[in-house]
């Protein structure tokens, strides 16, 4: 009797998802929307010359045959989930129910990453832009937030080999050579559960720890009840990295700090995610300046409780 392979396994379920996928559009026979007109097929030429929209056209006449596309890409991503893949590789499912951002995975295994030659062009950079604003009486420090497999390699599947963190080390390897101050925040985020499972960012724990280190470096402290604010529980989180696949996950319970708000902002805040907010603190120390990514949003409340002023763009 022929061996049955997870190999064969996963053939013949695409073989079998792939005809009812076929079988779908030529059953389908009305548009995905009532009151709406049916998508016809189109033309690669029209009125004597080529259809420059045609791949959209064609998109939007796939989607309309497709009633139930939602349904088997749904299908299709818990399949591969299986086997600790994602429709498009932009998620990883690693060990311990962590879903691992798949852009992060060139540095995790050291491939296609900047490169010496990339790290000092950036240090000399950063360098240059350091010895401007020393020059005019203002202090400079960068970081860089680590990836959540730099912090916990081991969360990701056997197949990709680690690099180490030859990426960061050669980057600040070449920060110390252009004497560029900097915080390397993998020398702090040690602990355990300092980022989300279903998330590519740090949780409070995180921020706190990562939020003092820096402060530190501009010769301030995280105050206690910012450091160890009291937390609430948070139940129905869901990931940024979760909400990438083409089904739900289950929410994961989390624990938010609840942190005061001693500071006020004077552009009309919406959300930690404007272009630009300017906050000042009464009894804060020293003005700030602090350009971001993503994983500023959760040092904001920490960083605006302390100096202060400070612009966040």
């Amino acid at each position: 009797m022929k061996k049955i392979t997870k190999h064969s396994v996963f053939t013949v379920s695409i073989m079998i998802l792939a005809g009812l996928l076929g079988l779908s559009v030529f059953l389908s026979v009305k548009s995905a929307d009532e009151g709406r007109e049916a998508a016809v097929f189109p033309k690669l030429v029209a009125e004597g010359s080529v259809n420059a929209g045609f791949g959209a056209e064609l998109s939007d006449y796939v989607a309309d045959k497709l009633p139930l596309r939602k349904t088997f890409l749904s299908a299709y991503g818990r399949f591969l989930s299986l086997f600790g893949q994602s429709v498009d590789g932009g998620v990883v499912f690693g060990r311990d129910g962590n879903l691992v951002f798949g852009e992060t995975v060139d540095s995790y295994t050291g491939f296609n990453t900047i490169g010496k030659r990339g790290a000092f062009i950036l240090a000399d950079a950063l360098s240059r832009l350091g010895v401007y604003l020393e020059e005019n009486g203002t202090d400079f420090i960068f970081t860089v937030a680590p990836n959540k497999n730099t912090v916990y390699p081991d969360v990701m599947p056997k197949r990709f080999v680690e690099a180490g963190n030859k990426e960061l080390d050669s980057l600040f390897a070449e920060l110390d050579s252009a004497s560029v101050g900097y915080v390397d925040l993998r020398e702090v985020l040690t602990g355990e559960g300092l980022y989300h499972k279903t998330d590519s960012h740090w949780n409070g724990r995180g921020a706190a720890l990562a939020a003092d280190a820096i402060l530190s470096r501009v010769g301030l402290r995280l105050d206690e009840s910012l450091a160890n604010a009291a937390t609430e529980k948070n139940e129905e989180f869901v990931g940024d990295v979760a909400e990438l696949l083409p089904f739900a996950v289950a929410p994961e319970t989390i624990d938010e700090p609840v942190l005061p708000k001693n500071y006020k902002d004077l552009k009309r805040m919406r959300t930690v995610m404007d272009n630009e907010i300017v906050t000042v603190c009464e009894g804060g120390e020293k003005n700030a300046v602090v350009y971001r990514d993503s994983f500023g949003n959760a040092l904001f409340p920490l960083l605006a409780n302390t100096f202060e002023k400070m612009t966040y763009l």
